[in-house]
This record gives structure tokens, sequence and C-alpha cells, in this order.
């Protein structure tokens, strides 16, 4: 089992990039489950993607938004050693900062 979690924090009007989690070099990640929990108050304003190269991976087209909530995808996506997984993220609220967590479920292989 491989869990990691990465708190996504976008500052107000930001958009932009960030790694949540590097695949072990000589392992391959079998991602089974995503979890994007937003705190209550987040109004839909921090759309979130997550890539690995130049491929999104969740969700397959747009973004994930939430308020007060959890949204839970379940997948099966290979990722290679050494390679990213990538939050894509923008907070469409220029005048409040905004949060998500991100957990990721899978297996190395």
């Amino acid at each position: 089992m491989y869990t990691v979690a990465y708190e996504l924090t976008a500052a107000a009007g930001a958009s932009g990039t960030t790694t949540v989690a590097t695949v072990t070099s000589g392992r391959k990640l079998r991602l089974s489950r995503a979890h994007f929990i937003y705190p209550t108050g987040s109004g839909f304003n921090l759309r979130v993607s997550l890539w690995s190269g130049a491929e999104q991976i969740i969700p397959d087209e747009g973004y994930i938004v939430g308020d007060g909530h959890a949204v839970v995808v379940t997948c099966d996506k290979l990722i290679e050693g050494e390679h990213a997984i990538v939050a894509h993220y923008t907070n469409n609220d220029t005048g409040n900062s905004h949060k998500c967590l991100i957990v990721l479920e899978g297996a190395l292989e």
C-alpha cells in the first residue's frame, strides 16, 4: 500500500503547479484512488487537476472543485519511476486563499 498526503494552498487569484509526489526510481506506482478534501467555505473556487508528464490523469478532462466535502476519484493509472504527480491549480477567488488536501492511494510495483 502506498499513501501520500499533500496540502495544497493557493494564494488569492493564483494559478500554478506543484509536485504532490514523485515515484521512487526503479519502481512503478499503480495509482488507484485520489481524494480531494476541500474545507467548508472554499466556494468551489479552487480548481485542481493531477498530471504526470504531459498527461492529465485526474480527472480525465477538466478539474476537481469542492466546498466542505471530499471528492474521491477511483482510477487505475500506472506512473513510471522518477515521474512526478503534479497538481495544476487555479484559485478563482481574487480576495482569499484556498486549500485542498490531496490524498493519493495505490501500490508500488
